[in-house]
């Protein structure tokens, strides 16, 4: 495949990606979270529809490392997990103290730690991924950086034992609003109808 084609297959995933962080660091900022629950089903959320494009872009991405039907199971396997998340009492288990609490909390954690580790090693193969697209497009980091988010929000919430959830918040609303709008310029610089002298693509 051509540089400019895998540009040009690869510049719209990165923007909705982008676009996804954005949205999930502006809605976190304008309602902090009141409890780890909230925290961890909006960044649940946020991964859901990464994993959407993902799963889309395997198919572009099919022509690099990895063949296509690996890539889904990788994509459907992120969504799976943010579902799992979704799918929790979390607010039971992290709320106020109520009997059997903590018999809740003994399946709900080990759950929430297993979920986010499989979302970061989800990150961590993209971030393969990114290697083999940077080796044909030289410069090209936003697929990179939308990967390190994930990698990011899942170390915020393995924090929720060590912080407020406002706090958190805070931390995952600035990372997603700045990262966003970087992923988003990233991927601007992909398209392959751009200004040469602004884009990433070799003149």
């Amino acid at each position: 495949m051509e540089t400019r084609e895998l540009a040009g297959r690869l510049w719209c995933l990165s923007l909705l990606r982008g676009l996804a962080a954005l949205v999930l660091g502006a809605w976190v900022l304008a309602m902090p979270p009141s409890s780890p629950g909230m925290l961890m089903r909006a960044v649940a959320v946020y991964w859901v529809a990464d994993g959407l494009v993902v799963f889309a872009g395997g198919l572009t991405a099919a022509s690099l490392m990895f063949s296509r039907v690996f890539l889904a199971l990788r994509a459907l396997a992120g969504i799976v997990t943010a579902l799992v998340l979704l799918w929790l009492p979390l607010s039971e288990a992290f709320g106020p103290y109520r009997p059997g609490q903590m018999m809740l909390l003994l399946f709900v954690v080990p759950a929430v730690v297993v979920a986010v580790g499989l979302q970061v090693l989800g990150a961590v193969f993209d971030l393969m991924i990114c290697l083999d697209v940077r080796r044909r497009i030289p410069g090209e980091w936003s697929l990179a950086l939308s990967s390190a988010l994930s990698i990011v929000f899942g170390v915020f919430l393995l924090s929720v034992i060590l912080a407020p959830p406002a706090v958190l918040g805070r931390g995952v609303g600035t990372v997603g609003v700045l990262g966003g709008l970087a992923v988003i310029v990233g991927a601007l610089r992909l398209r392959p109808t751009r200004d040469p002298s602004l884009s990433a693509l070799p003149h």
